[in-house]
């Protein structure tokens, strides 16, 4: 009876293991994925996700520092691309020049957590691929992924930042045109 118990209790640890070990692997990719992104990138996609409900911030809101402006990317070698922001009958709007588009659209701004900038998201721009998550061998976990049309980057004072692709975990691209990771464009003071 005793070798019977012993083993009936050895199969149901096994079981609630494996259960575990499971659900500990999910929270382990997306922790490997976050992991590999700068903090303040990571920090970005956490607000962006808190505050979609947030009221989009217009031009009659007290803005931290003026946003409207040129921007232009800081390595024009590897990455040409010139982005202006301003309003328009109260909306805010882009135009974005690169080797390979030329857009104009609208964009949003929301305020981060800290309330030290914004995470600004510019409309209708379909990103160059987005395999997303992939497994250890390298195939897609979701194989219906569609572009995703919205670019967002981080935006303080000085200019924006844009995580420009992922990595071996998470495997996108938003500018195919632009060889950087992380396209840093600098505001144009006039």
């Amino acid at each position: 009876m005793k070798k019977a118990t012993i083993i009936f209790t050895l199969i149901f640890t096994l079981a609630i293991q494996s259960c575990v070990k499971k659900d500990d692997k999910q929270i382990e990719n997306t922790a490997r994925v976050d992991a590999t992104l700068p903090d303040s990138l990571t920090k970005q996609n956490d607000s962006l996700q808190r505050d979609s409900s947030q009221k989009n911030i217009t031009e009659n809101n007290d803005l931290l520092f003026a946003i409207e402006g040129l921007y232009q990317s800081k390595d024009n070698a590897s990455c040409k691309m010139d982005l202006k922001l301003y309003y328009s009958e109260g909306k805010l709007k882009y135009d974005l020049i690169t080797d390979n588009q030329t857009r104009t659209d609208f964009a949003t701004l929301t305020l981060d957590e800290k309330k030290e900038r914004y995470f600004v998201t510019l409309k209708n721009i379909k990103w160059s691929k987005n395999i997303g998550v992939v497994n250890s061998e390298g195939n897609a976990i979701d194989k219906n992924l569609s572009l995703p049309d919205e670019i967002q980057g981080s935006l303080d004072k000085n200019g924006i930042m844009i995580q420009n692709y992922g990595n071996a975990m998470n495997d996108y691209e938003k500018f195919a045109e632009c060889g950087l990771k992380y396209i840093s464009l600098i505001k144009v003071v006039k």
